[in-house]
């Protein structure tokens, strides 16, 4: 008699849930809240620093196409850089920071949702909401991935279709054919100069926007056949990502001046206020589906990032626990959703998403150089390529990125960093013991 077999995770992705696990993850919190942080910086060439952003996150997604198509398992970048490198204290450390970048965004997305969520319901204080917003999350992480791909193909649509009223009402706008008696935001000369540093200020902080394609890696475990599933939902999603955003950003620094956009809390609401008044209240509704998206696929990640790393040995085994009924890594779960809280209450929306985005620019070269070194030592592989020159250029553009982010961003990123190394460091102490 056969013993019965430990829970596992079940391959249950197709490819369109898969391009809508990554449409949504990319589409929420970053557009909705940070395009007119990103006006501010670059002005009316706003568009090109989401431009910028597409092409740095689209040579990173051909990497991780790769790479997720060799290994379609969970565990992602610490995984990628075990076989590569065969460091565990770099894989930990690693994998450290993509779970930062991980809970960092979700504090940044539960802060936005608390901020529309507030606007419609005044009286609720935004620690209440943030508090609840996480609960929900959690609990629909941990009932599973098919549920979780559910809640985010529907809140994809919504979100969708609120991007589509900031594009059409503003297009109509700018053709004439919006409401009468208002004028087109008009650039300012300083703004209209070729400033390529600003386009490259903006595209820092626009790269947060494009971050959740890695997140696909790190269920590709869970996906129908992987090999050829992967790399055409990976990239299929970045095409979609990339033309939305460079159509929001330029409708909207034509709707409104690049500092209105750039002082509102609400940037994209601003802009629909003007174009579709009439539509205030649905869209605050659209706009906090988003961010929800996002949050619950970061809140996915996280888990599973957590799960494959414990089953590599790389941090202590009961946090890769996995529910024996709905096989999910519950104990993962909710330790990612307690770290977010704390962060949500204590941080900004502009500090975090700007931290975010320095931490997985970091890993990503880290990863781009992983693909290289795995090449030279695997060379019996004959699915998915990229060519040679793509992690090249992803490492260059990656690090330029880094340089001209935020100070602010950079600093709280090193002490994350800083944080990581040591926990990487004693992690690796206590294996070496052992052994």
């Amino acid at each position: 008699m056969s013993s019965a077999e430990p829970p596992h995770l079940e391959r249950t992705l197709g490819f369109w849930a898969l391009l809508a696990y990554g449409v949504g993850d990319m589409l929420g919190a970053g557009i909705y809240a940070l395009v007119g942080k990103v006006a501010g910086l670059s002005g009316m060439l706003s568009w090109m620093s989401f431009a910028v952003a597409s092409v740095a996150a689209t040579l990173t997604a051909c990497v991780y196409a790769e790479l997720a198509t060799r290994f379609p398992q969970s565990g992602g970048a610490a995984y990628y850089c075990e076989r590569a490198f065969r460091k565990p204290a770099l894989s930990v450390f690693i994998g450290w920071l993509v779970l930062c970048s991980g809970v960092v965004s979700m504090a940044t997305s539960s802060l936005a949702f608390a901020g529309y969520l507030t606007k419609l319901v005044e009286p609720l204080p935004a620690p209440v909401a943030v508090c609840g917003f996480l609960f929900v999350v959690g609990t629909i992480a941990i009932r599973g991935i098919r549920e979780s791909s559910t809640s985010n193909i529907i809140c994809t649509m919504i979100e969708l279709s609120g991007l589509l009223i900031v594009v059409t009402t503003g297009l109509a706008l700018f053709f004439g054919g919006g409401p009468p008696k208002i004028e087109l935001a008009t650039p300012p000369p300083e703004v209209t100069t070729w400033a390529p540093l600003l386009i490259l200020q903006g595209a820092g902080l626009a790269f947060f926007a494009c971050i959740g394609f890695e997140d696909i890696a790190n269920v590709a475990e869970e996906v129908k056949k992987p090999e050829r599933t992967i790399p055409t939902a990976l990239l299929s999603a970045m095409a979609i990502v990339g033309a939305v955003y460079m159509l929001v950003a330029f409708v909207s620094t034509r709707t409104l001046p690049p500092h209105e956009l750039a002082s509102s809390e609400a940037p994209l609401l601003s802009v629909v206020e003007r174009t579709a008044p009439w539509s205030l209240k649905f869209f605050g509704v659209i706009a906090m589906f988003a961010v929800a998206n996002t949050s619950l696929l970061n809140c996915v990640m996280g888990s599973r990032l957590l799960h494959g790393m414990s089953r590599e040995g790389l941090v202590p085994e009961w946090l890769g626990r996995i529910h024996p009924t709905r096989h999910t890594p519950y104990v993962a779960t909710v330790i990612v959703i307690a770290i977010a809280l704390v962060l949500a209450l204590t941080g900004t929306v502009g500090h975090l998403g700007g931290t975010t985005s320095v931490l997985l620019l970091a890993v990503f070269i880290v990863i781009d150089i992983a693909l290289l070194k795995i090449r030279r030592r695997e060379t019996e592989y004959f699915g998915f390529r990229v060519p040679w020159f793509v992690p090249v250029a992803s490492m260059a553009i990656c690090l330029v990125l880094i340089v001209f982010s935020q100070q602010a961003s950079i600093r709280i990123a090193a002490v994350l960093g800083a944080l990581g190394a040591v926990i990487a460091c004693t992690r690796w102490n206590q294996r070496s013991r052992i052994t």
